[in-house]
């Protein structure tokens, strides 16, 4: 994973980039709650 997040870190300094954020992170679910077009409530587990 290290090697792709540097490579994609790579990438985007070539492409002329100021600024880049990588992050790898797992979820096994998520919901999203949203009532009269607002977003009441966000889970991830």
């Amino acid at each position: 994973m290290r090697d792709l997040a540097m490579r994609a870190l790579d990438t985007a300094k070539q492409q002329g980039a100021s600024y880049a954020d990588v992050r790898i992170v797992r979820f096994k679910s998520e919901a999203v709650v949203v009532r009269n077009r607002n977003v009441e409530a966000l889970t991830a587990d």
